[in-house]
């Protein structure tokens, strides 16, 4: 069962709700090391309402409304509302993406820091943005160098590789400012390992051409 709960509606898979979930799809993407911030995806389909009488509420809500997607009444994740499309009387397409998203909305100014405390940088550059939670490690390390203006998003990256951060999200879909694990890494079973895909390789090496250059110093005149 998957069921979507956007700005005090119900969407459902069965249409028990305020309006019918028809499809959707999402994007997730998580590297290995957490070296990157993605941002994640969620588009899906409606029936909205489900009576016979039209409501346009729905193309009416503000860009960053905040949507919870659950499955099998698990939450999987929250996202943030990007746009709607009306494809017909009675059907809406609707787009959102992760709060990592938000971040790529806003430039953070940058600046100079001479052991300021990691936790104390990443509250500037976030500024509000987004909800999150912080590991208290980073109330005790202390940076130093400089940041440059760029987005809250490019910037928070910076930091998280300066001090060995990553994002994850906590238990109520919020971005958890965290560190990588140090346990011992699990084995894959064979049932989690697919062999679908494709890979390209690169043809061989044919040749390898050396340019040498000279330089001769001369008088000045």
């Amino acid at each position: 069962m998957n069921k979507i709960v956007y700005n005090g509606l119900v969407f459902n898979d069965d249409g028990t709700g305020d309006g019918k979930l028809l499809d959707g799809s999402f994007f997730v993407e998580n590297s290995l090391a957490h070296d990157e911030l993605s941002v994640d995806t969620l588009k899906f389909r409606v029936r909205y309402p489900l009576s016979d009488n039209p409501d346009d509420s729905l193309v009416k809500l503000d860009y960053g409304t905040e949507c919870a997607y659950y499955h099998d009444d698990v939450l999987f994740g929250k996202f943030y509302h990007v746009k709607t499309s009306r494809l017909s009387r009675f059907e809406y397409e609707l787009e959102f993406q992760s709060s990592i998203g938000l971040l790529d909305d806003t430039n953070h100014y940058g600046g100079l820091y001479a052991g300021t405390y990691a936790s104390d940088i990443m509250a500037d550059v976030i500024g509000g943005t987004i909800p999150y939670t912080i590991k208290q490690l980073f109330t005790k390390i202390k940076l130093y160098g400089w940041l440059p203006v760029a987005t809250r998003r490019e910037n928070l990256k910076q930091i998280l590789f300066a001090c060995g951060g990553c994002i994850k999200k906590n238990t109520e879909g919020n971005a958890y400012i965290t560190t990588l694990d140090t346990t011992t890494p699990k084995v894959i079973p064979d049932s989690k390992v697919f062999d679908s895909g494709s890979i390209t390789y690169n043809t061989n090496i044919s040749s390898v051409a050396v340019t040498e250059h000279g330089y001769v110093k001369l008088e000045d005149t």
